[in-house]
């Protein structure tokens, strides 16, 4: 497919969203973003996260044009770009990623979201967008930004890196039908799951051993 191919589809996608905006119920209506980065057809990787946060109303009309990791300076770009895939090589997987949610809706955090009574609809209508992204997109790798949203695509977890002192999982593998997933917990999270800089650099270490070549020999690492 081609890019202008992909964007008129990405463009068509935001302007359902736009057009279908009265039907969503008035607790929901907190604006929504899908995504935060150019998007391609087979880009290396995906990138999902949980669900956009922050005070700021917005309704996504446009496809970005940058990447928002290395746009703007908020805590998970932060983390995901000077710790998770800091360095030379991980950067550039990182700028040439796309980057959408699990979720569209944007409430402070996941926990607000999850206290809105049609939840769960609102869910399931962003998981069958995403499902289409994901099939349009066709991405070589899926990077999960949680454990929650990692379990969400994958039927099963493996954990490949994990802490010394408490097991706690700092890297895990799975699968969404055949397309190799990682997942990590939320940066946003790591001081209540006692993940500090240390163990991100092993994250660090272990991600670029996995990527270290184009095409990914899932044998190398578990």
């Amino acid at each position: 497919m081609s890019d202008r191919a992909i964007n008129r589809w990405g463009n068509k996608l935001l302007k359902g969203l736009n057009e279908k905006w009265s039907d969503i119920p008035e607790q929901a209506q907190t604006g929504f973003t899908i995504f935060y980065s150019p998007i391609k057809f087979r880009p290396y990787l995906l990138i999902i996260g949980d669900n956009p946060g922050g005070n700021e109303f917005i309704k996504q009309r446009t496809l970005p044009k940058e990447h928002e990791y290395f746009k703007y300076d908020y805590p998970l770009a932060l983390s995901m770009r000077d710790k998770i895939f800091k360095g030379e090589k991980l950067s550039k997987i990182l700028q040439s990623s796309v980057k959408t949610n699990r979720i569209f809706f944007k409430t402070r955090n996941l926990k607000q979201f999850e206290s809105l009574s049609n939840s769960k609809d609102m869910e399931t209508y962003c998981f069958q967008i995403l499902q289409q992204i994901i099939k349009t997109l066709e991405p070589n790798v899926i990077f999960a930004e949680s454990l929650g949203t990692f379990r969400k695509l994958s039927t099963f977890e493996k954990v490949i890196l994990s802490k010394e002192k408490n097991n706690k999982a700092l890297l895990v593998y799975g699968k969404y039908k055949n397309i190799p997933v990682f997942g990590i917990n939320h940066p946003s999270r790591a001081s209540f799951h006692k993940i500090n800089d240390e163990d991100w650099s092993k994250v660090n270490t272990k991600l670029l051993e996995i990527f270290q070549e184009d095409k990914l020999d899932l044998q190398t690492f578990y």
